[in-house]
């Protein structure tokens, strides 16, 4: 995820709050939800980022992300709770394909804000997914690239420093930590909740992968 991604996620609200009532899937008849699409590491990973995160919060403080379950967004988006049903069948189909291994690359963020994240290596099985995800959402679902964000670089969030020395000294001090940590991907899970109240993520949908590969690379 680039920093654009990054600053469209914090104000995905607002973007959302200003729907067209004319395209379909912003109707104003029914609830408007956000939409969270992600990679959650099974355990013993997810453990491990959990204690990660415990340390930011023990050396900088609980900033914006820090308390958030360990998960690697995949696609943000919003749109009429009607279609839910229309959205689930395309994911399904785009989305049930072979599982993939994830494996981590260092410790790294976006400076401008002060996002401290752990980096996932690249891989072409999870790209190509990306690329069948990008389709469903601007062509089969029609939303709009102002109300929806597929990731680029994937990655999951630490936290967010509070000052500009603090997000260099969690990088570096995140960094002599071992980051062998790798697992098979095995499901997309969809999470929603309604647009503009703080309430947590409801769980929606487990997208179950086929395909398990040979090996981790």
């Amino acid at each position: 995820m680039d920093l654009m991604t990054i600053l469209w996620n914090q104000t995905f609200q607002i973007f959302c709050q200003s729907l067209n009532s004319s395209i379909m899937l912003y109707s104003n008849q029914l609830p408007i939800f956000e939409y969270n699409l992600r990679i959650t590491p099974p355990d013993p990973v997810y453990s491990q980022i959990v204690k990660m995160k415990s340390e930011f919060i023990q050396y900088f403080g609980a900033g914006l992300y820090s308390r958030s379950s360990p998960h690697a967004t995949v696609a943000n988006f919003c749109m009429n709770s009607q279609h839910e049903t229309k959205l689930l069948r395309h994911l399904h189909n785009t989305l049930t394909n072979r599982s993939f291994p994830v494996s981590f690359k260092k410790v790294s963020g976006f400076q401008d804000i002060h996002m401290v994240v752990v980096d996932i290596a690249y891989n072409p099985v999870l790209r190509s997914q990306m690329a069948g995800l990008h389709k469903v959402l601007r062509n089969d679902l029609r939303i709009s690239s102002k109300y929806a964000s597929v990731v680029d670089q994937f990655h999951i969030t630490v936290g967010q420093a509070s000052n500009s020395l603090d997000y260099s000294k969690a990088i570096q001090l995140l960094n002599t930590l071992k980051l062998d940590w790798e697992f098979f991907s095995t499901d997309f899970v969809l999470v929603k909740r309604p647009l503009g109240k703080p309430v947590s993520w409801e769980h929606c949908y487990t997208f179950q992968l086929d395909q398990v590969e040979a090996v981790v690379a």
